[in-house]
C-alpha cells in the first residue's frame, strides 16, 4: 500500500504473460498475446495473472466476427424471435410467451445466445438489438389480438445496459403506442442481478413502467443476491425460478424445499410464480403440489418460430 498525505491507497494488476518461442517469434506478436491475456485477467476476476494461450486468440477472433454480425444484423435480417409458450398450471392452457432473440449468419450459422448477447452487452448493440425485439414481439402479439386469438402476455427480457440507456421508458411507451398494443399484455423480464445494481434507480424505473401498464417479471430468482428486503420495494408483477432449483425438485428435498418457499413468498405479497426450464413429468407434479402459477419448459414446447406458434394456438382451441 502507498501512504498518500495520511490516506492510505492499495493498488493492483492485471498481467497478461506471453513467452518467446511457444507465443511468438517477434516482439509484437508477443506483445500482442500478452495484452489478450491481460485482458482474459480482467475478464476472470482482475488481480491476477494470465498465461497466453491460442485458444484465446481463437475466441478473441470469433468475437471480432461477432461483432461484425450483430452490428449488421437488423440490416441484413439475421435476427429473428422465437417464442417459447407458458403454461398456466391451473387451466392448462397457454397464457403468454416469452420472446427470444436468435441470429443466424450466413458464414457462422445459428449463434448461441450464450455466446452473442455478453458481446452485444458490452459492445452496446444491445441497445438497438433490444428495442427491434420488443417492437417485433409487440407487432406479433398485436397481430394475434386481431386475428381473434385469446389475449395472451409476452415477455421480453431487457440487460442492464438497455435499463440504463437514457430514455428507456419512453422508448417502451413509444413502441406500445406504436403497435397499439395494450400495456398489460406485454412483460418486461429483468434478472435479479440488474436489480440490485441499482435498486433505487430500478426501483423508480420500473415504478414508471407500471405505471405506463406494462408488466414486471423478476428473472432467475434465488441465482444473484437474494435479499428479501428488496422485494418489498419493487414493483413486480411475475417471480421466475431459476433452472437451477427445477432440476432436482423431484429428487432432491432441500430443492423442493426452496421452491415450495419461493412460491410461498411470492404468493404472500401477490405476487405471480413461473417455473423455467420444466422438463419432466415429475418435475411438473411438484409443481403442481407446490401451487406453482406457470410453467415454462420443454415438457410442453420448445421456443417456436412465429408460424409454428400460431398452430400451436390452433390446435389447442386457444
Amino acid at each position: 500500500p502507498f501512504n498518500l498525505n495520511g490516506e492510505i491507497a492499495y493498488v493492483s494488476m492485471s498481467m497478461g504473460i506471453a513467452l518467446y518461442p511457444h507465443n511468438g517469434f517477434h516482439i509484437s506478436s508477443l506483445i500482442k498475446n500478452a495484452d489478450i491475456a491481460m485482458y482474459k485477467s480482467k475478464d476472470t476476476g482482475k488481480n491476477k495473472f494470465t498465461m497466453f494461450c491460442h485458444s484465446m486468440e481463437e475466441e478473441l477472433s470469433r468475437n471480432s466476427l461477432i461483432l461484425e454480425v450483430l452490428r449488421h444484423a437488423i440490416v441484413n435480417k439475421e435476427i429473428y424471435v422465437k417464442y417459447q409458450p407458458q403454461y398456466n398450471i391451473s387451466s392448462k392452457k397457454i397464457n403468454g410467451f416469452l420472446a427470444l432473440m436468435r441470429i443466424n449468419n450466413s458464414k457462422l450459422g445459428n449463434i448461441s445466445p450464450a455466446e452473442f448477447i455478453p458481446i452485444a452487452e458490452e459492445s452496446g448493440l444491445i441497445t438497438d438489438l433490444g428495442e427491434w425485439i420488443l417492437r417485433e414481439a409487440c407487432n406479433f402479439n398485436r397481430s394475434l389480438l386481431d386475428q381473434g386469438y385469446t389475449p395472451y402476455i409476452v415477455s421480453v427480457n431487457i440487460s442492464t445496459v438497455q435499463m440504463n440507456h437514457p430514455g428507456f421508458v419512453d422508448m417502451v411507451d413509444n413502441i406500445l403506442k406504436e403497435t397499439k398494443l395494450p400495456p398489460r399484455y406485454l412483460e418486461l423480464e429483468i434478472t435479479e442481478s440488474t436489480l440490485v445494481s441499482s435498486l433505487f434507480n430500478a426501483t423508480v424505473l420500473l415504478s414508471n413502467l407500471q405505471d405506463l401498464g406494462v408488466r414486471v417479471s423478476l428473472d432467475d430468482f434465488g441465482t444473484g443476491y437474494s435479499s428479501l428486503n428488496y422485494l418489498t420495494t419493487i414493483p413486480i408483477n411475475t417471480l421466475k425460478m431459476d433452472k437451477s432449483f427445477i432440476d432436482n425438485i423431484s429428487k432432491n428435498d432441500k430443492d423442493a424445499c426452496i421452491a415450495d418457499a419461493i412460491i410461498q413468498l411470492a404468493h404472500s405479497i401477490d405476487v405471480d410464480v413461473i417455473a423455467e426450464g420444466v422438463e419432466h413429468e415429475e418435475q411438473l407434479i411438484v409443481l403442481k403440489q407446490k401451487k406453482c402459477d406457470i410453467v415454462q419448459g420443454y415438457i410442453f414446447s420448445k421456443p417456436l418460430l412465429p408460424s409454428a406458434l400460431m398452430n400451436l394456438l390452433v390446435n389447442e382451441g386457444q
